[in-house]
């Protein structure tokens, strides 16, 4: 079903927005748990790193809506200014992540061969958030392609949210693949639907984009833990003892 042409651009404007602001909240009630409670309630203390990429990751939700809002408002050459500026934010979010994962795991799970699992994972994100906004940003001048990539790239980092949503609940079994995987990619199929609602179709960018983010957070999932895993995770932290420690 197509909407009107007035009430397909009002939907349009809105579902970026909405979905910039949400990200907002799901970042601060995501890490409540595990971040902004113990930092603020129980004074714990972290690692800079942990702060550092704490800025990277809300510095690029924040200029998201800000983006989104510099368009609406016909601010293009701000748009285009705070873009370039997004660059740095973009490279700062690929750095810190593989960062804190190796301190959790050298901290926290004394980086025995089992704890650099976990390694693989935010090093694979940290790549793929990165190609996603760098097609996004050579893409800047086809405003519909370039949106749904930096759409793409903030759904991709917000899953890290998600799981942590799992803490307000009563344990279940798989429940991070619930979160992480179920409700993490939720976003992309809606984004699908909305898509086919107010044009008629789902852009090529949102419909293979999205796969391919949901084949590459499945993949994941499916692997975790297997030997081949293991043994490329184990590799990934011995480079990454050689460059951070």
């Amino acid at each position: 079903m197509r909407l009107g042409t007035t009430n397909s651009l009002t939907v349009l404007r809105f579902r970026f927005l909405a979905f910039a602001a949400f990200g907002i909240a799901l970042a601060v009630a995501g890490f409540f748990p595990t971040y902004f409670r113990p930092l603020l309630i129980d004074n714990a203390s972290f690692a800079s790193i942990y702060h550092v990429h704490g800025l990277f990751g809300a510095a690029w939700l924040i200029l998201f809506l800000c983006q989104t809002l510099f368009v609406q408002n016909g601010r293009l050459a701000l748009h285009r200014s705070a873009g370039i500026l997004g660059i740095g934010v973009v490279l700062g979010v690929m750095i810190t992540l593989p960062w804190v994962a190796y301190e959790e795991v050298s901290n926290q799970l004394q980086g025995d061969q089992g704890a650099t699992d976990f390694v693989l994972g935010p090093v694979l994100d940290a790549l793929t958030f990165g190609v996603l906004t760098g097609v996004g940003f050579m893409k800047r001048k086809d405003p519909n392609a370039h949106k749904r990539w930096m759409l793409l790239a903030t759904v991709l980092l917000l899953w890290v949210a998600w799981v942590r949503l799992r803490y307000y609940f009563p344990a279940f079994p798989h429940n991070f693949n619930v979160f992480s995987f179920g409700l993490g990619m939720a976003p992309i199929p809606v984004f699908w639907l909305l898509d086919r609602m107010t044009t008629g179709a789902v852009h090529p960018v949102l419909l293979w984009g999205g796969i391919g983010l949901l084949l590459e957070q499945g993949l994941q999932l499916l692997f975790f833990g297997t030997q081949g895993w293991s043994a490329l995770a184990h590799a990934v932290y011995q480079a990454l003892t050689h460059l951070l420690a």
